[in-house]
């Protein structure tokens, strides 16, 4: 009975491993109304190229690179990089410094799917949003990379515009730490070094972590203020910590963040 039992939960943890594999579902797929829809490769042929500004910024270019590499993995055609009016593109790459330093808007206009960012990292946060998104990539690891391969591409975004709430956006993990995996995965932490050209990086300017004697230094509150500072179990005050629900260390602490 015992063996039997086994053999039955084996075959029905098979059975739940395979019809979740056959379920999968873009999770992140953009919700509403699709903005057009753009052939971009049919029968493993490119139907139309990534169109850049005549004078296209080392991030515009490069995010040209890496829309045209990973169109490749996908669909096995190469879509030419061109420069200015192109005619028959079906990208097209501009800044819009309305959008910031990494915000990004994705539409549909004249046949073409227009991918608009922010000064630095914007037109790549661009690029991959729509491969994540409207797609369906996963770039889990740099050796774990989920494409939905395909020798006919045809993409039908849903227009949005998007500018990131946080600045720094680091989840402290090894992975996070490679500036390859950062970019792709629109991250943006101080110690994975993305280079200029391909959008930079952010830094804590020394706001590391343990900054609360920073931020209400104890030298300048502590004689007047203790109560702005932790209460031990015998009632005295410490340096150790601030007490955070006190009303003017919030004050106290929002006005030196909004400074520096």
């Amino acid at each position: 009975m015992r063996t039997h039992t086994c053999v039955w939960i084996g075959i029905a943890a098979s059975c739940l491993c395979a019809s979740t594999q056959a379920e999968w579902v873009n999770a992140l797929k953009p919700q509403g109304k699709p903005a057009g829809q753009v052939e971009v490769v049919k029968a493993g042929q490119p139907r139309g190229g990534i169109q850049l500004p005549v004078s296209a910024t080392p991030q515009e270019t490069n995010a040209a690179v890496e829309l045209q590499l990973w169109i490749k993995e996908l669909s096995g055609a190469t879509l030419e990089i061109q420069s200015g009016r192109a005619r028959g593109s079906r990208f097209a790459i501009r800044t819009d410094s309305s959008l910031g330093d990494e915000g990004y808007a994705i539409a549909v206009s004249s046949g073409q799917i227009v991918l608009t960012g922010g000064k630095t990292r914007g037109v790549l946060n661009a690029v991959y949003a729509l491969l994540e998104e409207d797609l369906g990539c996963r770039f889990y690891a740099n050796d774990s990379i989920r494409l939905p391969k395909t020798n006919t591409l045809v993409i039908a975004p849903v227009a949005r515009r998007y500018i990131p709430q946080l600045k720094i956006r680091d989840p402290f993990y090894a992975c996070a730490f490679d500036p390859v995996w950062s970019l792709r995965n629109r991250a943006n932490a101080p110690n994975a070094a993305v280079p200029e050209e391909q959008g930079g990086h952010m830094d804590y300017a020394g706001m590391f972590v343990h900054t609360a004697g920073q931020i209400v230094p104890p030298d300048k509150y502590f004689k007047e203020h203790p109560e702005y500072f932790a209460q031990a179990a015998d009632g005295t005050r410490t340096t150790a910590q601030l007490c955070p629900t006190h009303p003017e260390v919030v004050k106290i602490a929002i006005d030196y963040v909004r400074q520096v």
